[in-house]
């Protein structure tokens, strides 16, 4: 195969559901089957400018324009089935809304502050949520960046390391650009040594948290949607963990204190093991991949070095071939019953975006009983 081409689509085959067995029941349900099954799509779908910036290594430019990916990327959600969805890194919002509308969907969108994909000279990217008009009715939907003001000791961001957050937070106050002190206090790593407290936060990253009312189980239903800071590095890391600890005190302090089924979805840019994963399970919430096996991993990339977006690393030189795998791609969940995840994907030869597979990451389904 040529390197100016993808592989063909029959090379990446899809896996069938994969029930998850053993998996606790939620508090307000008896040991039977919930006759109330909730489906959630989580899918960063490579926004557009970004996948054309991207320097992938093994996939034709003609597949990577906005109007050869719309197809496969709605054929992705119509074969989920989801009942909500979280979409991450999605820009185009007036043709999503069209499209989602179409197929029955109600939706809100919240736009990064200095998107990436924006600079780029594309509309700018953000994190959507979207549910099933017939089953849900919003009450409160709530999009902004983060503090990231959060004290971080011996590599882990907890509950009881957190300093508090601001019962309501103007974009003004959360950016130093706006006035706000985001200054951040000194960071402690795992190994004990002291770091310099990293640049201010620029409000690029946040969340969006959404309460619907569930008609089918009469239970209030909190969904948080996130895209945690991109990038390699100790610093890195540390940020991610305030970050991933601030997504879910926001989606616990929505889910209150009665019996709401409360998830937080997204692409955390961080494997298991890392402060990112572990800080919204010290706050209360479960993993999909602690349950059952994890998938090995959720996006698989090959890119060529180069300068800007997408550029090398300091163990890069400019043309070399630069591989990306691992598992970033997390959903945390409260108060429902963990049934099936899907669909894991069979490896690419040559990685993500392929000409029949419009992202770099792979759509995360699953499924609980609530």
């Amino acid at each position: 195969m040529g390197a100016d081409a993808c592989p063909p689509t029959s090379s990446f085959r899809r896996s069938s559901l994969e029930p998850v067995i053993g998996a606790p029941a939620p508090p307000s349900s008896s040991s039977s089957s919930s006759p109330h099954p909730l489906t959630l799509l989580s899918w960063n779908v490579l926004a557009d400018g970004l996948a054309q910036s991207g320097r992938w290594a093994h996939c034709p430019p003609e597949a990577l324009e906005w109007g050869a990916r719309q197809p496969g990327l709605l054929a992705e959600i119509d074969a989920s089935g989801a009942d909500v969805l979280c979409l991450q890194e999605c820009n185009h919002w007036d043709w999503w809304k069209g499209q989602l509308d179409a197929r029955g969907y109600a939706g809100a969108f919240w736009p990064k502050p200095g998107s990436p994909a924006g600079r780029a000279g594309s509309p700018p990217d953000g994190c959507v949520v979207a549910w099933r008009k017939e089953r849900f009715t919003a009450t409160t939907v709530e999009g902004r960046p983060f503090d990231a003001r959060c004290v971080v000791v011996g590599g882990l961001v907890g509950p009881a390391r957190a300093l508090p957050l601001p019962d309501s937070t103007t974009d003004e106050e959360a950016s130093p650009n706006g006035g706000g002190d985001c200054r951040s206090p000194p960071i402690i790593t795992a190994s004990g040594e002291a770091l310099p407290a990293p640049t201010p936060p620029r409000g690029v990253q946040g969340s969006l948290v959404v309460t619907l009312n569930d008609s089918h189980s009469g239970r209030v239903v909190v969904v948080g949607c996130t895209h945690l800071k991109a990038k390699a590095g100790e610093e890195e890391d540390v940020v991610r963990g305030r970050q991933a600890a601030e997504a879910a005190a926001r989606v616990l302090r929505a889910g209150g204190e009665g019996n709401a089924v409360v998830i937080l979805a997204g692409d955390f840019n961080a494997g298991p093991g890392t402060a990112a994963v572990s800080a919204p399970v010290a706050c209360g919430l479960t993993s999909i991949w602690d349950i059952g096996s994890p998938w090995p991993w959720t996006t698989f990339k090959f890119r060529t070095a180069g300068v800007g977006l997408g550029a090398a690393s300091n163990n890069t030189l400019p043309g070399e071939l630069k591989v990306s795998k691992g598992l970033v791609d997390h959903v945390f969940f409260r108060g429902c019953a963990l049934r099936a995840r899907w669909p894991a994907l069979a490896e690419p030869e040559q990685g993500l975006p392929v000409d029949g597979y419009p992202s770099d990451h792979v759509a995360v389904c699953v499924r609980w009983d609530v």
